[in-house]
């Protein structure tokens, strides 16, 4: 069995910020952006992060807990991406949680893990990213973010054995 080795990912804290806005601009909604920037392989894996990408309609297709992901939105970041001599990394978007919610939990950090709709469109080699953005009392946000590896999808076969 080959063990996995990790992968180094460089995300510089003026974009963290840039999405951290944006996510807590659009709550109690979702928000998504492309991540996009340089990535290395040499022994182990590397990637830089240098930009975000934000589609203009993005707002138009986030719900309170849907993001109704267009297919355009990954062929713009690339194109984009290609006019600026950088690749498409990946993908970051947010997971609200609003007051009562929080509450609810017993005021329990709510997780940064992808759902099973995250994963269903995450079917190749990039980092997905979750930031959770909690109304921790009313009015007041704060955020906080994960970033996930590449996820192998695996086909099964069932067999009559």
């Amino acid at each position: 069995m080959q063990i996995l080795r990790p992968i180094t990912v460089k995300f510089p804290k003026r974009l963290v910020a840039q999405f951290k806005k944006q996510a807590k601009a659009a709550f109690p909604h979702e928000t998504w952006a492309a991540l996009l920037g340089t990535e290395r392989v040499n022994g182990s894996r590397s990637m830089e992060v240098c930009s975000l990408f934000v589609p203009e309609s993005v707002s138009k297709h986030c719900k309170t807990a849907t993001i109704d992901m267009q297919h355009g939105w990954f062929t713009e970041a690339q194109e984009y991406a290609q006019e600026n001599d950088i690749v498409l990394l990946g993908d970051i978007h947010s997971h609200p949680y609003t007051y009562d919610i929080l509450k609810a939990s017993h005021y329990k950090l709510l997780d940064r893990t992808l759902s099973e709709p995250d994963l269903d469109y995450t079917r190749w080699d990039g980092l997905s990213a979750i930031m959770v953005v909690e109304e921790y009392r009313p009015f007041k946000l704060r955020a906080r973010y994960r970033i996930w590896g590449p996820i192998t999808p695996v086909l099964v076969v069932e067999s009559s054995g």
